[in-house]
């Protein structure tokens, strides 16, 4: 029952952050510090000492993984908080997965985005070029835009809030059921 409640309260904090980061492109650490809180309350309260630590080994696995992703300016800040506490709720495989359905509904969230604004195959034809430029190592423009560093720097006007594709996956990840059996 309280396993339930808790999982609840994960779920409406992800949708909150979600909707948040749509209007704002924003993570607010406030509802982060909450999701850490609670987890590592009730992961202490009702686990062995074990299986809370692994929890927080959990956590900071996807936060190596995300933090690789925020120093080249491809995720947010709030986006590797999120997936830290994420990791520390659900595991590691549970939340490799999640973070893959992210990534897939991020790239679809990138094509409607251009699909409406009627520059798909500019963009397209400018991705193909960063591909090259990456694979020959070759130093030039990519042609796609990175995240600000600083808080006072503006946010692309091209990016995804990323927060959001994370929140679409968890609700994916309840609505069907998968597990890791």
């Amino acid at each position: 029952m309280t396993d339930t409640i808790v999982t609840l309260f994960v779920l409406g904090c992800v949708l909150a952050i979600g909707i948040i980061d749509y209007i704002k492109n924003s993570v607010p650490n406030i509802i982060i510090f909450a999701l850490l809180l609670v987890i590592l309350g009730y992961n202490f309260a009702t686990k062995e000492l074990n299986d809370a630590l692994y929890s927080i080994f959990h956590g900071l696995a996807f936060f190596a993984i995300s933090i690789i992703f925020y120093l080249t300016q491809y995720m947010g800040a709030g986006d590797v908080k999120l997936m830290t506490v994420l990791g520390m709720w659900y595991g590691l495989w549970p939340t490799y997965i999640i973070l893959l359905i992210a990534v897939v509904v991020g790239i679809v969230a990138v094509i409607i985005k251009h699909i409406v604004k009627g520059d798909l195959k500019e963009y397209f034809t400018i991705l193909v070029n960063g591909f090259i430029l990456l694979m020959y190592r070759t130093k030039g423009d990519i042609g796609w835009g990175k995240l600000p560093f600083g808080i006072e720097e503006k946010t692309p006007e091209n990016a995804i809030p990323f927060a959001t594709c994370i929140s679409i996956a968890v609700v994916a990840w309840h609505v069907y059921g998968i597990t890791m059996t």
